[in-house]
């Protein structure tokens, strides 16, 4: 018995494995590390903007959860909004800082 030819065409991936080496000269490595430079860029502004929208929305809640607790300040469950306030904002604090460390971010609100 004769074996059957593959009615399937060729992978071109070899091919094109050749030509996409062909093309890596200067000129392209240039290409890639401005582009590589540029997302790498654009994406710690928007992880930059996201934490500082975060902390500000933390605290505007701070702030709300102080004027909303305001009547207890002088009760016996004031000093747990207290600590419940200050826990929020040490925990706030630290995951901003610790995400502004992890991504080589300045911290411009201080």
């Amino acid at each position: 018995m004769t074996p059957v030819k593959s009615r399937r065409k060729p992978n071109n991936a070899h091919n094109k494995n050749l030509v996409r080496n062909e093309m890596i000269g200067e000129e392209a490595r240039m290409e890639t590390n401005e582009f590589s430079s540029a997302w790498k860029d654009s994406a710690k502004k928007a992880i930059e903007l996201y934490v500082e929208s975060g902390e500000k929305l933390g605290k505007m809640m701070l702030e709300w959860h102080e004027q909303s607790t305001s009547w207890a300040k002088k009760t016996m469950i004031g000093p747990l909004f207290e600590a419940q306030r200050n826990a929020g904002r040490q925990l706030m604090e630290s995951s901003a800082d610790t995400t502004r460390k992890l991504f080589g971010i300045a911290n411009h609100g201080q």
